[in-house]
């Protein structure tokens, strides 16, 4: 069953649709970092949040989870798990955003890994599109978890119903 608004949107596939964006934008962070990090060595140095790793192999991780999650988003069926796994990656990242200025870490955030390093002068740049992205990623893994929960919640009512 299509719904369709009265532009001719069809409104069932929204839902996936943020999400294929989400993952898009995962696939091309994480895949960025790790082109940075092959031919990059500038990040060397112990994370200000976790000095157990340095730079390079959380963001060797990051990347990792980053494509790992924009597959699943892409290519697994349940689009509640597809969100819920957006959401968590994103709140992971939001967390360890948190627990920077926790710690009091004022220089730039490497979350980006070397990708600012290629775009001197705009660091500022840089941060916000992260900062955007993280926003999105949070938005859309949260609000397409709940629009599948609430939708599948009517779904059974409207079952029992009849």
């Amino acid at each position: 069953m299509s719904e369709k608004s009265g532009k001719g949107v069809n409104i069932s596939r929204v839902p996936a649709s943020l999400l294929l964006v989400g993952a898009a934008i995962l696939f091309v962070t994480g895949t960025l970092k790790l082109i940075g990090l092959f031919t990059s060595r500038s990040e060397i140095g112990p994370d200000p949040l976790f000095s157990f790793l340095t730079i390079r192999q959380l963001l060797f991780v990051s990347a990792a989870l980053e494509i790992g999650v924009a597959f699943a988003a892409i290519f697994l069926r349940p689009i509640r798990l597809r969100a819920c796994l957006l959401a968590w990656l994103a709140t992971l990242f939001a967390i360890y955003r948190i627990g920077l200025w926790c710690v009091g870490y004022n220089g730039p955030c490497r979350c980006a890994g070397p990708i600012g390093n290629w775009v001197p002068g705009h660091e500022g740049t840089v941060s916000a599109l992260i900062r955007g992205a993280l926003f999105y990623l949070l938005l859309a893994g949260y609000g397409v978890a709940a629009y599948s929960y609430f939708k599948a919640s009517a779904d059974r009512s409207v079952r029992q119903s009849k």
